[in-house]
């Protein structure tokens, strides 16, 4: 039997910063959301999950037979980098871009998906793959709340 406390310290030893668990239950509202926006043409060339809103948002049709998620997050919240010299004026950023935290993200979650794998499970490590809604499963997960800028 693997433990949720056991899981939950092996990602964050692997560098996650936050841990949660849900279930793999269809996200409607999130179905609901992209299938409104998608008819009022705001997705403009954005395909990912707007592409196929029924198949993003429905863990079934994408990882048949799951029945939970164990997601991680990495924080943005860190010192900003130093300016590049010589280039005069620099812009202001969102926190978001300041680094690439998706190999940190996939050690993370593939560490976790390894302790399941030894004992048994089926586990499979996803990242930004646009296979899924990854912002409701975090949200569902309890790793954040949906901010103005979209972000979790």
């Amino acid at each position: 039997m693997v433990r949720y406390d056991e899981l939950v310290r092996v990602g964050r030893d692997a560098g996650l910063d936050v841990v949660g668990a849900c279930t793999a239950e269809p996200f409607a509202d999130a179905r609901a959301a992209l299938e409104a926006r998608k008819a009022a043409g705001l997705n403009d060339t954005m395909q990912f999950t707007y592409r196929n809103p029924a198949r993003s948002t429905d863990a079934a049709q994408v990882l048949p037979g799951a029945a939970s998620f164990l997601v991680g997050a990495c924080s943005y919240h860190r010192d900003p980098p130093p300016p590049p010299a010589g280039l005069g004026p620099v812009a202001r950023v969102g926190r978001y871009v300041w680094a690439d935290d998706q190999d940190r993200l996939l050690r993370g979650l593939e560490a976790m998906a390894d302790v399941l794998r030894a004992a048994g499970f089926r586990a499979t490590a996803l990242s930004d793959q646009n296979h899924l809604v990854d912002r409701a499963v975090a949200h569902r997960a309890g790793l954040g709340w949906y901010g103005k800028n979209a972000n979790l």
